[in-house]
């Protein structure tokens, strides 16, 4: 009963305990039931007896039917596995031959291309072999043939195909090396006719390029003839051309210049030559000597087309026509730069050269060009006076040599700083020239000096401004050292000339109208930056106010006196002395002539100063010095011991004094 309680229903036998029933009874009453069904069964399954068996029969038939498929089912199988064996043989061979396929595909390829590198069609023979110039399709064979032989060359020398064609490749490089070299040869010999184009000719080179690159790898002994045919062709018709073209140009030059004779401190009469026939007159258009004038226009025209000089036209060159030294210059120098450019560009690109060859090549071909060019600006620039045509010059070739930096032409940056220390020294030359003239000038030597701008001041100015305005686009110290020098100079002249005059006032209207002068020129022709403009307008100033207070003191003399000696005991602390008596004669005086007096000094300023709003500016300082005077003046009378009761009734009003100031101050 306890070895099965897990079978029974849990509700059971619940329904047991709660009826309190008899677990023993309980188990055979199941026992019996299960007997009787078990019985019932074997009832059910004798009835269903027939129907097993067949069911059984029915089985043992289905079995046998399964047999013979596992049987076909096998062979099948076996069938299928010769299959899979004949397909993976089928498979190998068709991956052995696909390998084959595409071994002999290779190798066609290869033949193919071997066969193309090294055979010789008729076209290529034919169009080598023509005895005609170089022509595009020329080019193209040459280029194939470059090709063939340089293939040729990479293969090994026991392949019989390459010992065959070889002779027949060396022919025609031959063929066409020498077709090449005449082509090239002839072109070049074609620059030696007068009026040839030298710009075409070279473009006609470069258009075959590709010629002389195949010349230069397969026969460098006809390239190097090639080069050397043209570095001496060019090189001789650069130097006929530039030799004749400056030739001709000079024929344009103003017949007379600037000579020695010609400097800051010549007299204005001209100087006679020492000749017994000979004079030095005055030519009409001659370019001038101290002042830059319409010669700076030349600036605006470096880009402008070069001087052409005609053979034909000489003969009616006549003095209206000629031109000045810097205009020539800029025309040879523009075309000497466009053409060492073209030639330095065209060295590299025609020959295949690196930049350091190609300034060989540029050596040999323009160097004695450029010699020649050089020694005539030498030549010229030695005998030459003109300061202001030197330093146009330099602006010329600063802008010249800055275009060729930007092309990277470096082998011109030799001649270009050659050529700039020529007149460098021209230029110191020239200027230590002006400036010993103006050493050795004895002011006893003029008959007559007076208070207005002195000529020689006057040439200085304006030399001076037009070099420093030349000079800001250059920049150069040596020029503002020589200039500084030449200040100096100038100056001391200008003090010796002031020392003439026995009145202080007199030397001042003379330094003040030679430096207003020089600083009128320094302003319309430079920015007024440099030292000389600055150091000018410093003296200028200075000289001003001493006027102003010399013109003061004749007039208002007493109260400036008085001023002085009351600031000067207030200084030291001491009482200053009062004399009624005095101070009123002092303010009375004053009072009285104090219009007049502005008035004469207004006059005096206007007839003693040419310039008229340099004269409005000294009367402007004048009346200034002379407020702040009265000023002081007045605010002295305030304090004691001078301040008196009820004022002083005869002194004029600051109020009125300055309206008289604003009506003679300067309106412009």
């Amino acid at each position: 009963f306890f070895s099965q309680p897990e079978t029974m229903d849990g509700g059971v036998l619940e329904k047991i305990l709660d009826e309190g029933m008899d677990l023993r009874e309980y188990s055979r009453d199941v026992e019996r039931n299960l007997e009787v069904l078990e019985r019932s069964s074997i009832d059910d399954y004798v009835k269903e007896a027939t129907h097993m068996a067949a069911l059984y029969s029915q089985v043992k038939t289905c079995d046998g039917i399964l047999q013979n498929m596992e049987s076909m089912l096998s062979v099948f199988q076996s069938d299928l596995s010769e299959i899979s064996g004949e397909i993976r043989a089928l498979q190998e061979q068709s991956l052995v031959m696909n390998q084959q396929l595409k071994n002999r595909q290779g190798v066609q390829v290869s033949l193919h291309a071997y066969v193309e590198s090294l055979s010789l069609s008729g076209e290529l023979v034919e169009e080598i072999c023509k005895d005609e110039d170089l022509s595009p399709a020329f080019e193209a064979a040459v280029g194939e043939l470059h090709h063939k032989l340089v293939f040729a060359s990479q293969q090994r020398d026991e392949y019989i195909s390459v010992g065959d064609v070889q002779p027949e490749l060396a022919k025609l490089k031959a063929n066409a090396t020498a077709r090449i070299r005449d082509a090239f040869i002839t072109k070049i010999h074609s620059a030696r006719k007068p009026m040839s184009n030298l710009q075409n000719i070279q473009q006609h080179l470069l258009k075959h390029t590709s010629s002389f690159d195949f010349l230069l790898k397969h026969s460098r002994l006809n390239a190097e003839e090639v080069q050397k045919e043209y570095i001496d062709t060019f090189s001789k018709v650069h130097l006929s051309y530039y030799k004749a073209y400056i030739t001709r140009l000079m024929k344009l030059k103003y017949d007379q210049e600037p000579d020695k004779e010609d400097v800051l401190a010549a007299a204005d009469t001209p100087q006679k030559k020492s000749g017994f026939f000979s004079s030095k007159p005055v030519l009409k258009n001659r370019s001038t000597t101290f002042s830059l004038g319409d010669r700076g226009s030349v600036l605006k025209e470096l880009a402008d087309p070069i001087l052409v000089p005609h053979a034909q036209d000489m003969k009616s060159i006549d003095s209206k026509t000629k031109l000045t030294f810097e205009r020539l210059f800029r025309s040879y120098m523009k075309s000497l730069v466009n053409t060492c450019v073209a030639e330095f560009l065209f060295a590299m690109e025609f020959f295949g050269i690196s930049a350091e060859k190609g300034e060989d090549v540029f050596n040999a071909v323009l160097g004695r060009t450029l010699q020649l060019v050089y020694k005539h600006i030498e030549t010229h620039v030695a005998m030459s006076f003109d300061a202001i045509s030197i330093m146009l010059c330099l602006r010329i070739l600063s802008t010249y040599k800055a275009e060729i930096e930007g092309k990277g032409v470096k082998c011109m940056y030799g001649f270009m700083d050659k050529v700039a220390a020529v007149f460098f020294d021209a230029f110191k030359r020239i200027i230590t020239h002006n400036g010993d003239s103006i050493k050795s000038v004895d002011p006893e030597q003029f008959s007559r000096i007076d208070t207005r701008p002195h000529m020689i001041v006057r040439r200085y100015a304006e030399l001076s401004a037009a070099v420093l305005g030349l000079n800001e686009g250059i920049h150069d110290q040596s020029i503002e050292e020589e200039m500084a020098a030449l200040a100096k100079d100038v100056e001391g002249l200008i003090l010796r000339l002031a020392a003439e005059f026995p009145e202080r006032k007199d030397q001042l209207i003379f330094l003040i109208n030679n430096y207003d002068l020089m600083m009128s020129v320094y302003t319309e022709r430079t920015s007024g930056s440099s030292s000389e403009a600055q150091t000018t307008l410093e003296m200028l100033k200075a000289r001003v106010k001493d006027f102003s207070l010399i013109v003061l003191q004749r007039r208002f003399g007493g109260i400036f006196t008085f001023v002085r000696t009351v600031e000067a005991a207030y200084i030291k602390n001491a009482n200053p002395s009062v004399d009624d008596v005095a101070l009123t004669r002092l303010i009375e005086s004053f009072s009285t002539t104090w219009k007049e007096g502005i008035d004469e000094i207004d006059r005096e300023a206007m007839l003693s100063f040419p310039n008229f709003k340099n004269g409005r500016r000294i009367v402007e300082e004048a009346l200034t010095q002379l407020v702040i005077v009265y000023e002081k003046f007045t605010s002295i009378l305030k304090k004691p011991p001078f301040k008196k009761k009820g004022g002083w009734p005869s002194l004029v009003d600051m109020h009125l004094l300055m309206v008289e100031v604003r009506r003679h101050k300067a309106s412009f």
